[in-house]
C-alpha cells in the first residue's frame, strides 16, 4: 500500500462466497459443497486476483469479471485449475486498468474443448463453458478493489542504490524512467511518521544515474525509501493525489536508503 499518499474513504465490499443474484441463469447444475470459489478484498497495482480457494467438481476455470451494474459481467481474467481443492492461486488479468471496485471470481466448467474456454456472455445458454450453479445460482465471490499505483511494464521503471549524502541529501545510483516522473524521497514503514515526504526532484524520460534529492530534514533512527512516481496530474507540479508511485506486477518501484 501507499502509505501517507493518499486517504482513501472507500469501505469494500466484505468478500463472500456468493451465489448470484437469484435470477434464472444457464450453467452446470453441482450439489451445493461440490462447487467454491473464495476470495478476500484487494488492492495495490492489480495485475492478478488472488484466490484464496477453489473447490471444483471437474476441470474448470476460474474467470474474474467485472461488475454490471451489482451482477457479474465481462471476463478480465481466467486460470484453468484440476479437479478437486486448489488454494492460494493468481488469476493473471488481460487489463491492468479501467476494472470497477467490484470483480466478481466465477467458477466456469470446461465443458467444450479441453484447455479451450468457450463462452458467449451474451447468451450463456449457448455457451460450451457454463458457469456452475448451486439452487439456481452462480457460483461467485464478490470482492472489492482499490486500486493504487501506476502501472509500468518491466524494465521501463527501476530505482536502485539510493544512500544519504553529506550534504542532507539522498543519492540514487540510478533511474529508469517510463514518462517524465518524481524520485520522492520519504519515510518508510515501521515508524509512526511512515509516508512524509522529505524531497522531490523530476526525472526525465530514459535513464539517468547519480541524480541528488534535497531532503527537508533527516530525521534520526527513521528508515527511509525513494519511490518513482508518476507524473500523471499537472505536468511539473507535483501532486499527491494523482502522482502515484510505478508499480509492476504487485511490486512497487522504491528502494530503501542507505544510511551513511
Amino acid at each position: 500500500m501507499l502509505a501517507g499518499v493518499v486517504a482513501l474513504e472507500i469501505v469494500l465490499l466484505a468478500a463472500l462466497t456468493y451465489a448470484g443474484t437469484g435470477s434464472p441463469m444457464a450453467g452446470i447444475v453441482v450439489r451445493r459443497g461440490a462447487a467454491l470459489v473464495e476470495a478476500d478484498n484487494q488492492s495495490g497495482v492489480m495485475d492478478s486476483v488472488r484466490v484464496v480457494r477453489v473447490v471444483a467438481p471437474a476441470p474448470s476455470w476460474v474467470v474474474v469479471r467485472l461488475d454490471a451494474g451489482g451482477t457479474p459481467g465481462m471476463p478480465v481474467g481466467l486460470l484453468r485449475v484440476i479437479a478437486g481443492t486448489t488454494t492460494k492461486v493468481d488469476v493473471k488479468l488481460d487489463s491492468m486498468g479501467d476494472l470497477t471496485p467490484v470483480l466478481w471470481v466465477s467458477l466456469f466448467a470446461d465443458g467444450g474443448r479441453s484447455g479451450a474456454f468457450e463462452v458467449d456472455m451474451p447468451d450463456m445458454s449457448s455457451s460450451r463453458d457454463k458457469p456452475y450453479v448451486v439452487d439456481g445460482r452462480e457460483v461467485v465471490a464478490r470482492i472489492g478493489v482499490v486500486q493504487a499505483g501506476v502501472n509500468a511494464m518491466k524494465g521501463s521503471a527501476a530505482v536502485s542504490g539510493a544512500r544519504v549524502s553529506a550534504a542532507r541529501s539522498v543519492t540514487v545510483a540510478r533511474v529508469v524512467a517510463p514518462a517524465a516522473s518524481w524520485l520522492v524521497v520519504e519515510i518508510a514503514d515501521g515508524s509512526p511518521a511512515a509516508g512524509t515526504i522529505l524531497g522531490i526532484v523530476p526525472v526525465a524520460t530514459g535513464s539517468a544515474a547519480d541524480i541528488s534529492v534535497p531532503l527537508s530534514a533527516v530525521p534520526a533512527g527513521a528508515g527511509l525509501q525513494v519511490s518513482l512516481r508518476a507524473d500523471a496530474g499537472k505536468l511539473g507540479r507535483f501532486d499527491v493525489a494523482d502522482d502515484q508511485t510505478y508499480g509492476i506486477g504487485s511490486v512497487f518501484v522504491t528502494t530503501p536508503v542507505q544510511a551513511p
